[in-house]
């Protein structure tokens, strides 16, 4: 059986309604699941999905760059700018922070070709990119590594979480620092939600990430 876009969205619907406890939800098994993942992660669906999502925000930015003075993209690392998805299946989608670790450390990781034209959008025009990842300061020197191997090769800023720094006001901080900076952050693009809440963007952009969510 092939799987539409929509049957994922039905299949995630039923995964979330069965987590709250709405008895009403008849959730899929877990393997079928987990097969369904790993269909849209191999087909190339989940990375038409993320290019279509980074066109619009070529086109947002190709729009606006001109009208300020400091144009800047904020743009998340895991599953936004970079893909784990060798790692995610070696896991069976379960995180384990030592192994999540040793394979950042490694620098392997992929870009993903919407994202990576997006960056090269942004820089073609002038926009400052920022990087901004909840991966610890610790993981600086391979992150940056893996960024400039897969063609990121540059940027404004790299902001990697300090240790006992909060998650859930990081990325909202930084944010506000490169606008206080005097930079007018046009889009902010990643694939969780705690990556775009908080403000200090014109525009936020979410790229689909069915196969785990950060609070």
């Amino acid at each position: 059986m092939t799987w539409s876009r929509s049957m994922y969205r039905a299949t995630a619907c039923c995964v979330l309604l069965a987590a709250i406890g709405c008895s009403s939800a008849v959730p899929p098994s877990l393997p079928a699941v987990k097969s369904a993942l790993v269909e849209y992660g191999e087909t190339g669906a989940w990375q038409a999905d993320v290019a279509a999502v980074s066109a619009r925000a070529e086109r947002f930015l190709e729009r606006n760059a001109g009208r300020v003075e400091r144009p800047a993209l904020v743009l998340d690392i895991d599953e936004t700018s970079l893909s784990n998805w060798p790692q995610q299946l070696e896991s069976n989608f379960c995180y384990v922070a030592s192994d999540f670790q040793e394979w950042v450390l490694r620098a392997e990781a992929e870009a993903l070709p919407g994202v990576l034209e997006l960056y090269r959008t942004a820089t073609r025009l002038g926009v400052a990119v920022f990087f901004i990842t909840g991966r610890p300061e610790e993981e600086r020197e391979a992150t940056e590594r893996n960024l400039r191997a897969v063609g990121y090769e540059s940027w404004a800023g790299l902001h990697l979480r300090s240790p006992g720094g909060d998650r859930k006001t990081f990325k909202t901080s930084v944010r506000r620092q490169i606008t206080e900076d005097g930079y007018t952050i046009l889009a902010n693009v990643g694939d969780q939600e705690s990556d775009l809440v908080g403000g200090y963007a014109e525009r936020t952009f979410k790229i689909p990430n069915p196969f785990y969510e950060v609070p």
